[in-house]
């Protein structure tokens, strides 16, 4: 996403597939590289995608909404965690990711970038 003002926001459908025999579990966690005050002033809010489009945001939250550079989904370690997903053997689920850019944001952030990585840790449970 790019040239993003004070209000807007961008939507993206991320599907998650465990190929494996086993049901597994997982958690996911937010890297984010650039310019932290801007990492830390966009909100993300991460749902399970519904038969309806992203744009609907009519899915669970599972994360949310709070700061891209905060963003986690259950917890990486070891065993079944609070907030961890299950996905059963050959199963995929799709979530939903609304990144926006609040409508009070400050100019301090204007021409700023910033990078996020989503790094998921799966376990088969």
């Amino acid at each position: 996403m790019s040239n993003l003002v004070p209000g807007d926001s961008f939507v993206a459908r991320l599907t998650v597939q465990n190929s494996g025999d086993l049901n597994l579990i997982y958690a996911m966690t937010t890297t984010t590289s650039g310019d932290a005050t801007l990492a830390s002033t966009l909100q993300l809010t991460i749902r399970t995608k519904t038969a309806n489009p992203c744009s609907s945001q009519d899915g669970t939250v599972v994360y949310g909404p709070g700061s891209l550079s905060a963003a986690a989904i259950g917890n990486a370690t070891h065993g079944v965690q609070t907030g961890d997903r299950t996905l059963a053997a050959g199963a995929s689920e799709d979530l939903c990711f609304t990144v926006s850019l609040p409508s009070g944001t400050s100019t301090t952030v204007q021409a700023t970038s910033v990078g996020a990585t989503f790094t998921f840790q799966a376990e088969q449970s």
